[in-house]
């Protein structure tokens, strides 16, 4: 499989290496500049969960492309990272959270590859397709970390990148998750 890193299209598309735990394919731009965090970047392509056909039905069902974009816009042309959209989530509308963290699990609970937090990332993916708002990935911090990378979404036109809403900055805790079993350190 090859890809364009998302910073670079114009450049050639790099060859992926197969990640034999998650299924997915592992992507290094091979340029060290021009990305969102000083570097080389990396990224990770899963592969499509097996009830696809499924989620933009249930993200509809479930209000979330409605949802989504009323909490992306409460932060304006602020960039603002995943965790600190799926706490929001969980917050204003705690029934749609619950549900899919009874379907998909949540890495708070137990590590798994395909949770919550993957459909709600592809659902945001699937908004800013559509024109709903911005997202670009970039740089994951605090419990998100072991990810590397997230989206990250703005309403447009965007605000400067440097001044997004990270997780870390929140100094939240998962106890937003039910049946959360992660203890914050």
């Amino acid at each position: 499989m090859r890809e364009v890193c998302p910073m670079h299209t114009e450049e050639d598309p790099q060859e992926g290496v197969l990640v034999p735990e998650s299924g997915g394919w592992a992507f290094t731009c091979p340029l060290g500049s021009g990305h969102a965090y000083p570097g080389t970047y990396s990224w990770e392509r899963m592969p499509p969960p097996p009830d696809l056909p499924e989620i933009g039905e249930l993200a509809s069902q479930l209000g979330l492309d409605v949802a989504l974009p009323e909490i992306v816009s409460q932060f304006g042309t602020t960039w603002v990272e995943f965790g600190v959209i799926e706490h929001a989530l969980a917050a204003q509308y705690p029934d749609a959270f619950k549900f899919l963290v009874d379907r998909y699990g949540h890495t708070a609970i137990k590590s798994k590859t395909y949770t919550a937090s993957a459909f709600l990332g592809a659902t945001l993916a699937r908004l800013a397709a559509r024109g709903e708002f911005e997202a670009r990935m970039g740089r994951a911090t605090g419990r998100w970390s072991y990810n590397q990378n997230v989206v990250w979404c703005a309403l447009s036109p965007s605000g400067d990148w440097s001044e997004g809403i990270s997780w870390a900055s929140r100094d939240s805790d998962m106890s937003y998750v039910p049946g959360c079993t992660e203890v914050k350190v």
